[in-house]
């Protein structure tokens, strides 16, 4: 029996404004049939849709009251990831560095980060060039830190272009458009 969730999800939205409702209607929804409605949720959402599969996957870890719920959001952020949802990569990875719904497991979290990083968010970026610069679930290397750094000062991170030598702090502007 499909719920039509495109439209529970475009309902769910609208209560973002307040979660807590949001979140009982969830929660109810997964009681019936956890797999089910996570399902239809991945059908009904991608990038370039509302809602996108970063904004349901909130919605369930916000909901977890149950430990399930984390690992079907990671589901959902794994399919957003997969669709080109920066936001969702980098949720992913998050769950991955901290065990939450998946395995601690952080080759995963450098792994997601980086398809964060390349898919446009910086803050990932700049994660990723923290981990390389202190060794943190990686193997120290300057070069990639410094490389990250500058991604992420380019993307408008202000504590990644501190990271950089002097001299090389400023932004640069984007490949192809004039300064």
């Amino acid at each position: 029996a499909n719920l039509g969730y495109g439209t529970v999800l475009s309902d769910l939205l609208l209560r973002l404004g307040k979660p807590k409702e949001a979140v009982e209607q969830l929660q109810r929804l997964l009681r019936v049939n956890p797999d089910e409605t996570v399902d239809g949720f991945l059908d009904a959402c991608g990038p370039k849709k509302t809602p996108s599969c970063t904004d349901v996957g909130r919605l369930l870890f916000a909901s977890r009251s149950v430990k399930t719920h984390a690992t079907l959001a990671a589901r959902l952020y794994d399919a957003g990831c997969t669709r080109g949802e920066a936001e969702s990569c980098v949720s992913l990875a998050m769950m991955h560095g901290a065990g939450m719904g998946v395995p601690r497991l952080l080759e995963k979290t450098v792994h997601y980060l980086d398809k964060g990083c390349t898919g446009g968010h910086y803050g990932a970026c700049a994660k990723l060039g923290e981990m390389y610069a202190d060794g943190d679930g990686v193997k120290r290397d300057a070069v990639m830190s410094k490389a990250y750094a500058r991604r992420a000062c380019d993307g408008g991170v202000p504590t990644s272009c501190a990271q950089l030598p002097p001299g090389e702090q400023t932004p640069r502007p984007p490949q192809g458009v004039a300064p």
